[in-house]
């Protein structure tokens, strides 16, 4: 009887010292996990934003021209920003602005003719997210509507006022199958489902001259509307080595 006794309570010790040792265990291999996740996020958002730059600027040496086929960020239903790129809790950075004379002429100059708008109602807002009708045929006279960057969107970027076009890298693109062989996917921090939030980079280009500039590549983080440029990225990933 009490040899049981000393037994059982010698099993529950036991137990005990085990599960101290898995909560010691886990509370090293957690944090550095997570660690170990946004620096893969931060090195690869890097490595993205980089490539696609270069890719840019090889069609324009190769064609005389920047690419076109871009997504626009524009539901096509009601000419607002698309709902689906940016959480409603979150500071959109994106503004719905007709295009005028001066910044239709200039997309057109640099060889920016097509655009194609989004659906909120889309079953994929990734891979598939385009209105039915949605493709935009630009001339110099075309009044659409297309997303640009909002005042506060340029002062974080730490670019002068002006007016920016912003545009997705998406299927459609004249890029694919002739400097990438397909668009991009970002995977964001937060894991959103490609199915319900778009998941690709934007390209932002300044419109106010007589021939579009392009600006830059970055990705966008839905969860907070923030938009990461190839520093970003890096600060991000050295951050994370150093935790």
């Amino acid at each position: 009887m009490t040899l049981t006794r000393i037994r059982r309570s010698l099993t529950l010790i036991e137990l005990t010292i085990v599960l101290l040792v898995l909560a010691a265990v886990a509370g090293i291999l957690v944090p550095r996990l997570t660690g170990y996740t946004g620096k893969a996020h931060g090195s690869a958002g890097a490595a993205n934003v980089q490539e696609i730059s270069k890719s840019i600027a090889l069609f324009e040496a190769n064609n005389g021209s920047m690419p076109s086929g871009w997504d626009n960020l524009i539901n096509d239903g009601d000419n607002t920003v698309a709902n689906f790129l940016v959480d409603a809790a979150a500071t959109n950075p994106f503004a719905p602005t007709a295009l005028t004379a001066t910044t239709a002429a200039s997309l057109v100059e640099a060889g920016i003719t097509t655009i194609h708008n989004l659906d909120n109602a889309a079953d994929n807002k990734t891979f598939n997210p385009y209105a039915a009708a949605g493709t935009i045929n630009l001339t110099a006279a075309s009044t659409d509507e297309v997303a640009t960057l909002t005042a506060a969107a340029q002062t974080s970027l730490g670019l002068p006022t002006a007016t920016y076009a912003v545009f997705g890298l998406g299927a459609r693109s004249t890029m694919i199958n002739n400097v990438i062989t397909d668009a991009p996917v970002h995977f964001p921090e937060g894991g959103e489902n490609p199915e319900n939030v778009y998941l690709r980079f934007v390209v932002i280009y300044n419109v106010d001259g007589e021939k579009a500039r392009y600006v830059g590549v970055y990705a966008l983080e839905p969860d907070s509307g923030e938009l990461k440029s190839v520093g970003a990225h890096l600060a991000e990933f050295y951050e994370n080595r150093q935790g």
